[in-house]
C-alpha cells in the first residue's frame, strides 16, 4: 500500500504544480487512505485545501497530519509549514466562518502545539508573521461578532459614486420608452414569458418583481395587465395560490409623489361608485396628470383635490392609501415634500409660463437617426395593418381548432345563436354542435379582428388630425363625454379634419380655442420639480408628446387590450384603454398583489436587503425577486459591472429570473455588447460567470442588458486563476482612481461614477462567488500597503474604453496607492468588521477616529465648466484633491491623475485623493467629506489644502484652493 500511496502522491504533486488544485487534492486524500499513517499525505492535502480556500477542511488535515507527528518533529520543515499553514487557515477560516469555536475548542490541543512551533522558531519570519496575523484575528473575533451587523448597515450607506457638483435629483416626469409586461417580454420584440402555468404554488405565491428607477410607473402599469393576462390564463387551483408583490422603487421622491397620484386615481376608477360624468372627470384628470403639459380646470381642481387629500391621508397612522398600496415609512416624508411643493405651484406657475417651456421636440427623429434598429422597428400586432390583420385571422383559426371539444363547449353553450347542446348519448349530433360552434366561434373571434382594425384605423386617422392640434395648441383634446364644457374645440376638430376647411376659418378658430386654453386651463403641475424649476421657475419640456401617446398605443396593441373608443378624442382613448385594463387587474388581483413603494438609490437598496439592513421594510416582503426591471438606470450607475454586483445576487436561483435593463441616455456610443460590458466591468459576457459570478446573456445597447444569477459559491476550477483574479482587479481599481474622459456631446456621454466604496463591495461580492479569502485578502493588503505590482495600465483616453485594452500590458512595476489610502482608511474604519476576511487596518479603525470637515463653497467659486451648464453639473465626477501647494498645484493634479498612479507625481506622501465625498453642493455652497484626525492633524501642521476636481475634463472645479485653516470641523 505504501507504493501505491508514494505513487498517488506523485500524481498529485504534478497537478499540484500545475495550479490544479483540486485533482492534487483528490490524489493526496487516496494516498492517505492508502497510507493513513504517513504524515506527508494529509500535509499535502492540506496544502491543496489551502489554495482552494477550503480553509475547514485544511485544519482538519493539518490537525490529521500533527497527530501522526512526534512532538520530537515540532522543530522539523514539515512541522513548521504545518504551523505556517494552520495559522493562515484560522485568520481566513474563522474570519469567514469557515472554521467554528467548537471546531477550535475540539482541535485545542494541536492548536496550542504548533503554535509553540511558531514561539521557539525566530528564524522563520513567514511563520511569525502568520502567527500575529491569527493573534491578532482572534483578538478582534468576538468585536467583529457584535459588530458586523452595524458594519455592514454603515456600508451599505456609504455613497457609491463620486459625487456631482449639483447633488438635485434629476426628474424624469415622463417615460421615454414603450411599456412592458416584465411577465412575457422587455418590451416590443422581445418576448420572454414566464411559463407561470409550470411553476409550482409555492412559487406562484411569491412572485416579485422589481422596478428600478420606476419612473411614472409605466412598467408596472404594464407588468399589472400582463399578470393579469397570465392570472386569468391560470386553472382555479393555480389561481388560489397566485401572489404577486411589485417593488416600485426610484431615487427622486417627486417620481413616486406622482405616481402615488396616479395609483390613488385609479382607486376611484376602481371603486366605481360614480355617475357617469364624474366617472368621466376621473379618467380624464387620470389621462391628462399622467401626459398632458396643461389641463382642464376641472381637471386641475380634481387633481388638487387628491394632491391635499394624499398629505393628509400619508400623516395618519397607518397612512391612509389604496388597499394594495404599501408605502415604506422612510418614503413619506419625500412623498410629502413633493405634494407640496405642487401645491404651491397653484402660485407660481401658469398656463403661459409653462408653455413657454414646452417645445415640439425633434430629439425622438434624433434618436431614430442614431439608431437605425428602432428607426426600422414595426409593430406585428399594429391592428391597422392589413398583413397583420390576416396573420391574426390565420392564429385564430389555428387556436380554434385546437382548442379541445370541453373548451368549446364551456365558451360557447351561453351563446344564444346555438341550438342547446345534445347530450354524450347521441354522438353525432353532439358532433355536429361543436363543429357548429367552432365556426361561430371562429367567426366572432374575425368580426372583433375586423373590428379592432377598423378602430384602429380611424384612431390613426384621429392621431393625425390631433397631431396638427397639439402643434397649434399643445394640449390634448378632451373627451367627448366633456366636450360641451369646451367652447369651439368639436369645430376646430372638423376644421382640422377637413382638408376642404378654408385657412382664415381654421385659423379664427385656432385663435378661439387657445384664447379659452390660456385664460382656463391650468398647468399638470406633477411635472414639476423643485430641483428643474429653479433656474427659470419651469421645468424644460422639450418633447413631443404625440410620440409619448404613440408608445401606449403601441403596448395596446401587443398586449391585445383595444376596446376604450371615444371618437375625436384618440389619445385620450389611447390612455384610458390603458389604464381601464390596469384598473381591471388591480380590481381582479385584489388580495392578491402588492405594489410597495420605496424610495432610494438601487445599489443601496438592494444592498440593505441583501444584507438585512432594510429593517423599514416589513419581514414578509421578498428580498430575492422573480425579475427586476431597471429602466436605463445602469447608464447612470455604472452598466453591467453594477448590475453583477448589486443587482443579480438580490435575484432568485432560477432560469427565468434576470435582471434586466436598456440604454437610453448614449445609445449611440456603443459598437457592440462587448464593448459595453468592457466599458463598465474590463470583461466581455462570456467571462462574467468566470469573474463576476453571473451570466449576461445578452449586452445589446440596442435592445436590452440581461444578467442572470449563479448559485454561489463557484466551485473555484470554475472560477479565474488567481493571477487573472488579480489582473482583472487591477484594471477595475486603475479605472476608478483615473478613470477615462468624458465625451461633451449629447449623445456620447458615459458615466463613470465608481468610487472606492464600489471596490470593497466588489471584494466583498467575490468572496460570496468562491474566490478565496486570501486571494481577496492579500490583493487589498498590497494595496494598503502600497506594494502592488502590476503590469496593467490605467487608461486615459476618452470613454468608453476599447475592447483592445483587453489584452494591453505594460513592464511590471510597482504603482503608487498612498494618495488613495486617506479614502480607503475612512471607508474601512467604518466598515472593516463587514469584510468576509481579515486586514490589518493601516491608520484609523473606527468611526470614533474619522471627523467631518466641511468648507464653503458657493456657487460663483466653481469653474465656468461647472457652474455654466447645469446639465455637466449633474455628473458624477467629483474627486477632492488634498496636497501641498509648495509641490503642487490642483490643474497639474487634475491633467495627470495617471502620473500620480505610476509614481511620478505624488510620490513621496504630498498628494491625497477622495474618491467617497459625504456632500458636494455648489448650489447650497458647502462641501463635506470626513478624515482621520491624526491626518487632518498632519495636514494642518503641514499647510495642505484641498481642491475639488473632476475627471471628466481634468479640471479643478473650483477657482480657488481651501487652505487647511479654512476646514471647519463638524460635529
Amino acid at each position: 500500500m505504501a507504493a501505491k500511496a508514494a505513487a498517488l502522491k506523485e500524481q498529485g504533486n504534478v497537478k499540484f504544480k500545475g495550479r490544479l488544485f483540486r485533482e492534487a487534492a483528490a490524489f493526496y486524500a487516496q494516498a492517505e487512505k492508502a497510507d493513513p499513517k504517513e504524515v506527508v499525505y494529509p500535509s499535502n492535502l492540506s496544502a491543496s485545501f489551502y489554495e482552494l480556500g477550503d480553509y475547514a477542511a485544511c485544519f482538519q488535515a493539518i490537525c490529521r497530519a500533527t497527530s501522526k507527528t512526534p512532538t520530537t518533529d515540532d522543530s522539523t520543515p514539515l512541522v513548521q509549514r504545518l504551523s505556517t499553514r494552520l495559522a493562515k487557515s484560522l485568520s481566513y477560516g474563522v474570519r469567514s466562518g469557515a472554521i467554528t469555536s467548537p471546531d477550535l475548542r475540539k482541535q485545542k490541543v494541536v492548536v496550542e502545539r504548533l503554535s509553540r512551533v511558531a514561539e521557539n522558531t525566530t528564524s522563520n519570519a513567514e511563520l511569525t508573521a502568520s502567527w500575529n496575523e491569527w493573534n491578532r484575528v482572534q483578538s478582534e473575533t468576538d468585536h467583529v461578532r457584535e459588530h458586523a451587523s452595524d458594519a455592514k448597515t454603515r456600508l451599505s450607506n456609504l455613497p457609491k459614486f463620486k459625487r456631482a457638483a449639483d447633488p438635485g435629483l434629476e426628474y424624469f416626469s415622463i417615460g421615454h420608452d414603450e411599456p412592458m409586461s416584465i411577465a412575457e417580454d422587455w418590451g416590443q420584440d422581445r418576448s420572454e414569458p414566464l411559463k407561470i402555468k409550470s411553476f409550482s404554488q409555492q412559487r406562484l405565491s411569491n412572485l416579485s418583481f422589481l422596478f428600478g428607477g420606476v419612473g411614472d410607473g409605466r412598467h408596472a402599469f404594464g407588468s399589472i395587465i400582463g399578470l393579469h393576462r397570465l392570472y386569468k390564463d391560470l386553472p382555479p387551483v393555480k389561481q388560489k395560490a397566485f401572489k404577486t408583490h411589485l417593488t416600485l422603487l426610484d431615487h427622486n421622491p417627486g417620481v413616486l409623489a406622482r405616481d402615488l397620484c396616479i395609483l390613488v386615481l385609479l382607486d376611484s376608477l376602481i371603486q366605481k361608485k360614480h355617475d357617469p360624468e364624474t366617472q368621466a372627470e376621473i379618467q380624464a384628470t387620470l389621462f391628462y396628470t399622467y401626459m398632458g403639459i396643461i389641463m382642464p380646470p376641472y381637471c386641475y381642481r380634481r387633481l388638487q383635490d387628491t394632491i391635499d387629500a394624499t398629505i393628509t391621508n400619508l400623516q395618519k397612522s397607518p397612512p391612509k392609501v389604496p388597499k394594495w398600496v404599501h408605502i415604506v415609512d422612510e418614503a413619506i416624508p419625500g412623498i410629502i415634500n413633493g405634494l407640496r411643493y405642487w401645491q404651491s405651484c397653484k402660485t407660481t406657475k401658469t398656463t403661459q409660463g409653462i408653455l413657454q417651456h414646452h417645445k415640439m421636440s425633434e430629439i425622438s427623429g434624433l434618436m431614430n437617426l442614431l439608431n437605425p434598429v428602432k428607426q426600422l422597428r414595426v409593430s406585428p400586432l399594429d391592428l391597422a395593418n392589413e398583413e397583420a390583420v390576416r396573420i391574426r385571422k390565420e392564429a385564430s383559426a389555428i387556436a380554434v381548432s385546437n382548442l379541445p371539444d370541453e373548451e368549446v363547449i364551456r365558451q360557447m353553450v351561453p351563446q344564444v345563436p346555438l341550438d342547446p347542446l345534445p347530450p354524450v348519448s347521441q354522438p353525432a349530433k353532439r358532433k355536429d354542435w361543436i363543429r357548429a360552434a367552432r365556426e361561430l366561434m371562429l367567426e366572432i373571434m374575425n368580426e372583433a379582428n375586423d373590428k379592432e382594425a377598423e378602430d384602429a384605423r380611424r384612431v390613426n386617422d384621429e392621431i393625425e388630425v390631433e397631431k396638427k392640434w397639439y402643434a397649434q395648441l399643445r394640449a390634448f383634446m378632451p373627451p367627448s363625454a366633456l366636450r360641451s364644457r369646451h367652447e369651439g374645440f368639436d369645430e376646430l376638430w372638423q376644421a382640422l379634419s377637413d382638408p376642404r376647411s378654408k385657412q382664415s376659418k381654421t385659423n379664427a378658430l385656432i385663435s378661439k380655442v387657445k384664447s379659452q386654453i390660456l385664460t382656463t386651463w391650468q398647468p399638470n403641475v406633477t411635472v414639476c420639480d423643485k430641483i428643474k424649476d429653479r433656474n427659470t421657475g419651469y421645468p424644460d419640456l422639450n418633447r413631443d408628446m404625440m410620440s409619448a401617446v404613440e408608445l401606449v398605443k403601441r403596448v395596446n396593441e401587443r398586449l391585445v387590450v383595444w376596446h376604450c373608443r371615444d371618437k375625436g378624442s384618440p389619445s385620450f382613448a389611447i390612455v384610458n384603454t390603458f389604464f381601464d385594463h390596469v384598473a381591471d387587474g388591480l380590481k381582479a388581483l385584489e388580495g392578491r398583489i402588492t405594489l410597495e413603494i420605496l424610495q432610494g438609490d438601487l445599489m443601496h437598496e438592494l444592498a440593505k436587503m441583501r444584507m438585512g439592513t432594510d429593517h423599514s421594510r416589513p419581514s414578509r416582503f421578498p428580498r430575492s425577486y422573480t425579475r427586476m426591471w431597471l429602466s436605463n438606470v445602469p447608464d447612470f450607475t455604472h452598466g453591467v459591472l453594477s448590475m453583477a454586483m448589486y443587482c443579480a445576487p438580490n435575484l432568485e436561483t432560477q432560469p427565468d429570473s434576470v435582471t434586466a435593463s436598456n440604454c437610453l441616455l448614449n445609445t449611440g456610443a456603443w459598437k457592440d455588447g462587448q464593448q459595453i460590458c468592457y466599458n463598465y466591468a474590463h470583461l466581455f459576457p462570456e467571462d462574467a460567470p468566470r469573474l463576476l459570478g453571473c451570466e449576461i446573456l445578452e449586452a445589446d445597447p440596442w435592445k436590452v442588458v440581461t444578467v442572470r444569477r449563479i448559485q454561489h459559491p463557484i466551485p473555484l476550477h470554475k472560477l479565474a486563476s488567481q493571477e487573472e483574479l488579480h489582473t482583472w482587479l487591477s484594471r477595475i481599481l486603475f479605472s476608478i482612481l483615473c478613470p477615462g474622459s468624458m465625451a461633451q456631446n449629447f449623445a456620447g456621454r458615459i458615466y463613470y461614477p465608481n468610487n472606492l466604496v464600489t471596490f470593497i463591495d466588489l471584494l466583498i461580492h467575490l468572496h460570496g462567488v468562491g474566490f478565496p479569502s486570501h486571494w481577496l485578502s492579500g490583493y487589498l493588503t498590497s494595496v494598503l500597503t502600497d506594494t502592488l505590482v502590476s503590469d496593467v495600465a490605467p487608461y486615459v483616453g476618452s470613454l468608453p474604453i476599447p475592447v483592445s485594452e483587453r489584452g494591453r500590458r505594460v513592464a511590471r512595476r510597482k504603482v503608487n496607492l498612498k494618495p488613495w489610502h486617506a479614502d480607503l482608511e475612512n471607508i474601512l474604519a467604518v466598515s472593516h468588521e463587514a469584510l468576509p476576511f481579515p486586514i490589518a487596518l493601516p491608520g484609523a479603525t473606527s468611526a470614533e477616529d474619522l471627523v467631518t470637515l466641511s468648507v464653503p463653497a458657493p456657487k460663483h467659486l466653481a469653474s465656468f465648466v461647472t457652474a455654466a451648464n447645469l446639465l455637466i453639473a449633474f455628473f458624477p465626477v467629483m474627486t477632492l484633491v488634498f496636497y501641498k501647494p509648495s509641490e503642487h498645484t490642483a490643474e497639474s493634479l487634475a491633467k495627470n491623475m495617471h502620473r500620480v498612479l505610476e509614481g511620478k507625481m505624488g510620490n513621496d506622501d504630498s498628494v491625497q485623493v477622495l474618491t467617497m465625498v459625504d456632500l458636494f453642493d455648489m448650489w447650497n455652497g458647502v462641501i463635506r467629506w470626513r478624515m482621520s484626525k491624526e491626518r487632518v492633524k498632519k495636514m494642518k501642521k503641514e499647510q495642505w489644502v484641498m481642491s475639488p476636481c473632476r475627471f471628466d475634463v481634468q479640471e479643478a472645479a473650483i477657482s480657488q484652493f481651501f487652505a487647511s485653516d479654512s476646514w471647519k470641523e463638524e460635529a
